[in-house]
C-alpha cells in the first residue's frame, strides 16, 4: 500500500472532513493568533457506560484492504481555565465509528497544562477496520461534571508499515 497520510489544520477554515459530533453541533472553527483550530466541548454520553460521545467525527475513503492497515493518530489539544461546571477530570478517547473499540489517548486532570497545546501520539492500531469512521470525543467524567470545553488542532493520520510495528514491539520488549 503507498503510503497513507491525512492532515487537518483547519487552515482557512476547512475541516477535511471533520464534522462536530451529532449531539454537539456547538463545534467551531476559530482563528486565532494566525493559527485556525476547531473548538467545542467534551461531553460524556446519556448512553450507559463506555459510551463514547463522539465531539469531532471523519468517514474516511478507504478501500477494505486500507481499512486493515495499521494507523497512528497525533494531535493537539488545548484546555482553557476550568469555568463552573465544567469536569476537573475528563477524558479524551478515539473509537473507529461506534464500535466497542475505544481508546483512552489523554486525561485532562488539574494538572494538565492550561492554554497550552499538548501534543498526543496515540499507538498505531488497525483504527479502521471495523469503520470507515473515526471518533475523537470523551469515554466519561466524574458523575457530577460531565463536560469540558477543549481545542483541537493539527490531526495527522498515516499508515504505518507492519514492520515498523513489530520493531516497535521488539523494542518495548527491551
Amino acid at each position: 500500500m503507498p503510503f497513507y497520510e491525512d492532515v487537518t489544520d483547519f487552515k482557512n477554515g476547512q475541516r477535511n472532513g471533520w464534522e462536530n459530533g451529532p449531539d454537539l453541533p456547538d463545534g467551531t472553527i476559530e482563528l486565532e493568533k494566525g493559527n485556525y483550530f476547531w473548538r467545542g466541548n467534551l461531553e460524556v454520553s446519556s448512553q450507559a457506560w463506555p459510551m463514547i460521545q463522539p465531539s469531532l467525527m471523519k468517514t474516511f475513503d478507504l478501500s477494505v484492504e486500507e481499512r486493515n492497515k495499521y494507523y497512528d493518530i497525533i494531535f493537539h489539544y488545548r484546555i482553557q481555565e476550568r469555568q463552573a461546571g465544567e469536569a476537573g477530570e475528563i477524558t479524551i478517547a478515539m473509537c473507529p465509528g461506534n464500535v466497542h473499540f475505544e481508546e483512552i489517548v489523554a486525561w485532562i486532570d488539574n494538572e494538565t497544562e492550561i492554554n497550552q497545546w499538548i501534543k498526543v501520539v496515540v499507538k498505531p492500531a488497525r483504527w479502521f477496520g471495523p469503520s470507515p469512521v473515526l471518533w475523537i470525543g470523551t469515554l466519561g467524567s466524574r458523575p457530577d461534571d460531565r463536560h469540558r470545553k477543549i481545542d483541537i488542532d493539527n490531526i495527522t493520520i498515516r499508515n504505518v508499515h507492519h514492520r515498523s510495528i513489530e520493531f516497535l514491539r521488539l523494542i518495548s520488549l527491551r
